[in-house]
C-alpha cells in the first residue's frame, strides 16, 4: 500500500449494523452511497460512502462469508486513496465502454456503468480545490498533461521495441511484425513515425539556434 493509500482513520466493528451506525454518525447529512462501485465491489461485503462536506470516502468491508463470520473494518480515506482502491473496478467498466458489442442483446447495462463512471468522476472531484475552479483546471490541465508525457515515453519505448525486433537486414520489418502479430507495412509506419517525431524535434531546435544565432 502506497503512503499516500494510508486510512485517515480505521475503526472496526462486530457487525454490519454497527459499521452503518458509525459512518451515519461521522458523515454530513450530503453523504451517499456510491452503489455502483459497491456493487462492482461485492456490496455483501464491501460499502463506500462519498461525503462531499469532509471531502473524503468511507470504506467499510469484511472478510466475513456465507459460512464465517467476521468483524467490518471501516477506513475513511482521501480521495487518491479512494480512486486507487476503486480503479481495478473502474478499468473493467472502461473495457465495456470501449467495446459496444457487449452491450449487444442486453448483455451489459450501459447506464449501469456510465453511473459507476460518474461515481468515481465525484470521487476525483473531491480532490481538486473546493473553492477556487480556476485552480481545479489547474489542477485537472496538470494531471492530462502527466498522462500525455507518459504516453508519449511508452510511444517512444514500443517504437524502439518493434525497431529492435526488425533490425537491419532484408526481411526485418516482415519477422517483426510475425512476431508481434501485425503486418510489415504496421512496423514501418511505426518506425517511420518515431523517425518522423525525431526529425521535428531536430528542426524546432534548428530553428531556434537560428533565431538566436547559435551554432
Amino acid at each position: 500500500m502506497k503512503a499516500t493509500d494510508q486510512p485517515l482513520a480505521t475503526v472496526t466493528a462486530d457487525t454490519w449494523e454497527d459499521a452503518e451506525a458509525h459512518i451515519k454518525a461521522h458523515t454530513s447529512t450530503q453523504a451517499r452511497t456510491l452503489s455502483e462501485l459497491t456493487a462492482r465491489m461485492g456490496e455483501e461485503y464491501h460499502h463506500l460512502v462519498l461525503d462531499p462536506e469532509s471531502r473524503t470516502v468511507w470504506y467499510a468491508w469484511t472478510l466475513a462469508d456465507e459460512l464465517t463470520d467476521a468483524p467490518w473494518t471501516i477506513e475513511q480515506l482521501t480521495p487518491q486513496a479512494a480512486a486507487n482502491l476503486v480503479d481495478p473496478y473502474v478499468d473493467m467498466v472502461e473495457d465495456s465502454l470501449n467495446s459496444p458489442e457487449q452491450y449487444a442483446d442486453g448483455i451489459g447495462d450501459l447506464d449501469s456503468d456510465q453511473d459507476a463512471m460518474d461515481e468515481n468522476t465525484e470521487i476525483l472531484l473531491l480532490g481538486l480545490h473546493a473553492e477556487d475552479p480556476t485552480a481545479a483546471v489547474a489542477q485537472i490541465k496538470r494531471q492530462r498533461e502527466i498522462l500525455r508525457r507518459e504516453d508519449a515515453r511508452w510511444q517512444r519505448t514500443y517504437a524502439q521495441l518493434v525497431r529492435n525486433l526488425a533490425g537491419t537486414e532484408r526481411g526485418g520489418n516482415t519477422r517483426a511484425g510475425e512476431s508481434l502479430g501485425i503486418s510489415s507495412m504496421q512496423v514501418g509506419r511505426i518506425i517511420r513515425e518515431d523517425e518522423e517525431r525525431r526529425e521535428r524535434l531536430a528542426a524546432a531546435v534548428r530553428e531556434v539556434r537560428a533565431q538566436y544565432g547559435a551554432n
